[in-house]
């Protein structure tokens, strides 16, 4: 039996590479690809778009879309480098910390018998910080990844993790852009 993956943002620089190499991997038999917009055509028979009306709150034909689902990817966000209000501040944040609890609470299924682990895997931006106590000396608010209590809020289930490089410095470099990754399952 295949593997049935979410894959939120699709269609941004690293969705579309996620969403690429998905489609390639023998073992992923379903990707259903929850964006904001329509992806480019033509779409693999693998998978399915779904464009929620509400990010916070999803609807009941989402729910079904989403439902079996043996992970997730979560690459959705927006950078600081358009903030040019509160207004545009708080979209950032409402991107960034709320969209990413409410998928993480309507995926993260309740333990069955078989012992089968959900996978939720959030993707941040470079130079995102763990540390959320640091001082930092540039885009505080912004490298500061709410995570730790954005997961603290979701079933206990959700267990955290961050990935390292070889290097050990956290960050998954490609492409001139690096990104720090978050593992909940």
């Amino acid at each position: 039996m295949g593997l049935k993956v979410v894959l939120g943002g699709s269609t941004g620089f690293i969705g579309k590479e996620i969403l690429r190499q998905c489609i390639q991997h023998p073992d992923i038999t379903s990707i259903v690809a929850l964006t904001r917009r329509q992806l480019p055509a033509p779409v693999d028979p693998k998978v399915s778009v779904v464009i929620p009306d509400d990010w916070l709150n999803y609807s009941p034909a989402v729910l079904q879309a989403i439902e079996g689902a043996d992970a997730c990817i979560w690459a959705i966000g927006k950078g600081p480098q358009k903030i040019t209000t509160e207004e545009e501040a708080n979209e950032i944040k409402k991107f960034c910390n709320d969209y990413t609890l409410a998928a993480a609470k309507a995926l993260t299924p309740a333990p069955d018998s078989s012992g089968k682990k959900f996978r939720f895997v959030y993707l941040s931006g470079m130079s995102a910080e763990r540390d959320q106590d640091k001082a930092l000396w540039f885009m505080q608010e912004f490298r500061r990844i709410r995570l730790n209590s954005t997961f603290s809020r979701t079933p206990k289930r959700t267990q955290r993790c961050s990935s390292r490089t070889s290097s050990g410095r956290g960050s998954c470099w490609g492409r001139r852009r690096a990104s720090r990754t978050w593992c909940a399952g």
